[in-house]
């Protein structure tokens, strides 16, 4: 995957919160932005839902905590390879169901 596409997804996936209190406090719904949020929303929830709990987890702790990387790999209590696995995985699940990745 490209650095750049990899730098956005994980941009998406460190603003969930806020694309998510965009749509709902959004009045309108046909603005771009809001598009672009709900997409992006729906994509890491669908993600989520089929990786399963640990990658909530890592979601979490990575994501919506900010967490530095060893503090996530001891909270998770998983090894450095383990983290960069899952942590690449879920990032490339979310490129594919926002369509900005193909590659397996």
């Amino acid at each position: 995957m490209d650095k750049a596409v990899s730098n956005y997804i994980e941009f998406e996936l460190s603003n969930y919160d806020k694309r998510c209190r965009a749509i709902e406090e959004s009045e309108t719904k046909n603005t771009a932005y809001y598009k672009k949020a709900e997409s992006a929303v729906y994509a890491i929830n669908k993600v989520l839902t089929m990786l399963g709990e640990r990658y909530k987890e890592l979601f979490h702790y990575q994501y919506r905590e900010g967490l530095p990387n060893g503090k996530v790999i001891i909270a998770m209590d998983i090894s450095e390879r383990t983290y960069y696995r899952m942590k690449r995985r879920l990032i490339n699940q979310v490129g594919r169901y926002t369509g900005l990745y193909n590659g397996w």
